[in-house]
């Protein structure tokens, strides 16, 4: 998945998104990027008050690799 991923140039997650996509409506997908999306901000949040700037960085990388 990963290589399949990078061949793409897109993260493991928008890998993930891009095949649940085949298989939904417009509607659901932009749900499920809505959800993935605030999902990662919430993590980063966390990251972010914990003091770990490094791993809040690396979330909102991923979150920007979903667009």
């Amino acid at each position: 998945m990963r290589n399949a991923a990078k061949a793409q140039g897109i993260s493991v997650e928008g890998y993930v998104l891009s095949l649940i996509a085949e298989s939904v409506d417009s509607t659901g997908l932009a749900e499920s990027y809505w959800e993935a999306s605030q999902n990662l901000m919430e993590q980063a949040r966390g990251e972010l008050v914990k003091g770990n700037l490094r791993q809040a960085g690396k979330r909102l990388g991923v979150l920007w690799h979903l667009h």
